[in-house]
């Protein structure tokens, strides 16, 4: 059955060769807006050398008190849980063009076809939202002003990390999607 798949990944940079080292993923089993959604979160072995000196501080940081490489999965096993939740879900990322890539590209190290249905974009879902109500300001936006309007306050959740990111996420849309109903000017 088709469900949701909300996304997110920590890497060690932005270009299309960092590692991903976090992923965290809410699914849900059903289209169901009330479905709650099963969580997982795991952390990815992976190569981290020349890649921690080119993150600025704070991620640097941040990856070095949150990675733990005795807890972390092979790429492989990750590959294959990925695979296992996103299959034919409709994925939901706040940056689908960044995440969704990262991950295509780990199944794919790993000979597994990425398998979901359609993927989405949070900021794309609350930008029509807001524009729907005449509450769409100008560009350039950014995720947490986006966030913001909709009456979901970053601040909130730890997006700093994959499963803070995830349910920042999956929050946005939950809002979005239980108002859709009501009449709109």
């Amino acid at each position: 059955m088709t469900g949701y798949c909300f996304v997110d990944i920590k890497t060690l940079g932005l270009g299309r060769n960092a590692p991903t080292w976090e992923f965290a993923a809410i699914s849900t089993p059903n289209l169901s807006r009330s479905a709650r959604g099963d969580e997982i979160r795991f952390a990815i072995e992976h190569d981290s050398d020349n890649w921690l000196e080119s993150l600025p501080e704070p991620f640097a940081s941040d990856y070095r008190a949150r990675y733990d490489p005795s807890e972390a999965q092979t790429e492989q096993m990750a590959a294959y849980t990925i695979s296992k939740i996103t299959r034919r879900a409709f994925v939901v990322a706040r940056e689908p063009a960044f995440h969704v890539d990262h991950v295509a590209a780990l199944l794919r190290r790993h000979s597994i076809e990425p398998e979901w249905f359609c993927v989405e974009g949070i900021g794309s879902i609350v930008k029509g939202f807001l524009a729907a109500r005449g509450e769409l300001s100008d560009p350039p936006w950014n995720a947490a002003d986006l966030s913001s309007a909709v009456g979901i306050d970053p601040a909130d959740y730890e997006v700093h990390t994959a499963k803070g990111g995830v349910r920042w996420v999956k929050a946005q849309y939950d809002l979005v999607m239980a108002k859709r109903s009501q009449q709109l000017p």
